[in-house]
Order: structure tokens, then C-alpha cells, then sequence
């Protein structure tokens, strides 16, 4: 009778043993199961939070294609604002990513003719940069300047540059740039331009970068004959004692 009396003991005790096993068990699946919801629902929400991106757009030359740019994003669901600068190549957007991805955004870009691609983080550039330029208040309004005489030029029908940004080399040496027609008409560029085209910069559809022709070194020459006479001319004058 002790022994039987014993042996339920220890049978009783198993059995409580492996009860509470079960319940643990079934509260840690609870505790998962409430976390993969809760996970699930900060996702749903960040979907719906907008966000805002930017996006390198290369082959605009003027405000006509801005607008075709502005306009084509615009249009799709989801896109709560468009920003896009000519002198910058770049588009920025506030869209929901519920509605939307990135990629959406490229594939409208490029049906309008223009090549698209996500901008890197500022950071990243930043690591990439095997160095920081110096930073200058003179450079930087000299740079404006020259950027707001080109997009005078080019409202004239003076500057027609083939990549973008658009070159210096042209507007320094000749108050004006061809590259953009000689391009088309297969004639050589500036090496300003080429090295543009080279490094993904080109502005005009359909051209492969390795087909643009460098201007030869004669025209080379007197080009930057040109652009030092064109320099010489702007130094200031010392002023009369």
C-alpha cells in the first residue's frame, strides 16, 4: 500500500510536471504569435507613412522636359509631390509605399525618354568621396553665375550642350556650346563633353557614350587658346594709384 501510495506521488508529480511544460509552451507560442502581429501592423503602417526619395534623372535639357518629368510622376497613384531641377538632374518625390515602389517611379521616368536611377543617401557619397572640397563663397556665386548665363544662352538657342549638367569649357572659351548638335550630326565635342558622356552623363537619347568623338588636337588647341584668352580678358584690372 506505501509502495502504491508512493508510486502515485510520483505519477502525480509528472503529470503536473508536464502540465505546466504545456502551458509555458503554449504562452510562448502566444507571446510569438503577438509579436509577429505586432510586427505585422508597424509594417502595415510604415507602408502607409509617406516617404520621399530622389531620383537622378539624366537627359533634360530645358523646361520641357522638366515638365514631361513632373507631369509623368505626377500622374501615378500615390505620388503626393513632385520637385525636379533642371540644374541639379534630379527628381525628388513624396510617394506612399503602399500604393507605390521606387522602381514605379524609374519606369515612369523612363517611358518619357529619360534615364532614371535611385540618388545614393548623402552619406554614402560622402564615403565614397576619396576627399571633402574645400568649400568657397567665391567659387560657389561664381559657379550661379555661370550656370545663369548658360540657361540664358540656351533660352537664345546660343548653348547647346550635350550632357548634363552642362559644360564649362564651351561657355568659358565661346559664349556658347555646339556639342549638343554636333552630337546629334556625329561631329566631334569638346573634351568637357566627352569625359560627360564617359561618365554617364550624356543628355541625349539614343547615343552610346563610346560613339561620341573628341574634337581632334588641333580644334582641341584652339579651344583652349580661346578659353586663356577668354580668362586673361576677365582678370581684374589693378587699380590706378
Amino acid at each position: 500500500m506505501l509502495l502504491l501510495r508512493k508510486k502515485f506521488k510520483i505519477e502525480y508529480h509528472n503529470a503536473l510536471i508536464v502540465q505546466q511544460s504545456m502551458k509555458d509552451l503554449i504562452m510562448k507560442r502566444y507571446i510569438v504569435l503577438f509579436g509577429m502581429a505586432l510586427l505585422f501592423l508597424q509594417l502595415v503602417d510604415a507602408q502607409d507613412e509617406p516617404q520621399r526619395c530622389t531620383l537622378n534623372v539624366k537627359g533634360m535639357t530645358c523646361g520641357g522636359c522638366v515638365s514631361r518629368v513632373k507631369s509623368a510622376v505626377s500622374k501615378l497613384d500615390g505620388v503626393q509631390a513632385v520637385d525636379v531641377s533642371l540644374e541639379k538632374g534630379i527628381a525628388e518625390v513624396t510617394y506612399t509605399p503602399a500604393k507605390l515602389s521606387q522602381k514605379d517611379l524609374i519606369a515612369s521616368i523612363e517611358k518619357t525618354g529619360f534615364s532614371a536611377s535611385l540618388a545614393e543617401p548623402p552619406q554614402e557619397k560622402k564615403d565614397k568621396a576619396e576627399m571633402e572640397m574645400p568649400s568657397s563663397s567665391e567659387f560657389d556665386e561664381a559657379r550661379a553665375k555661370l550656370q545663369a548665363g548658360k540657361e540664358k544662352l540656351a533660352k537664345d538657342g546660343k548653348y547647346s550642350c550635350c550632357i548634363s549638367p552642362s559644360c564649362n569649357f564651351c561657355a568659358i572659351a565661346m559664349n556658347m556650346c555646339p556639342c549638343g548638335m554636333n552630337v546629334t550630326k556625329g561631329e566631334p565635342v569638346c573634351g568637357e563633353c566627352k569625359g560627360g558622356w564617359m561618365s554617364g552623363y550624356g543628355a541625349i537619347p539614343d547615343i552610346k557614350p563610346e560613339n561620341v568623338k573628341i574634337m581632334p588636337p588641333d580644334k582641341a588647341k584652339m579651344g583652349y587658346e580661346m578659353r586663356a584668352k577668354m580668362m586673361n580678358m576677365a582678370k581684374p584690372t589693378k587699380e590706378k594709384k
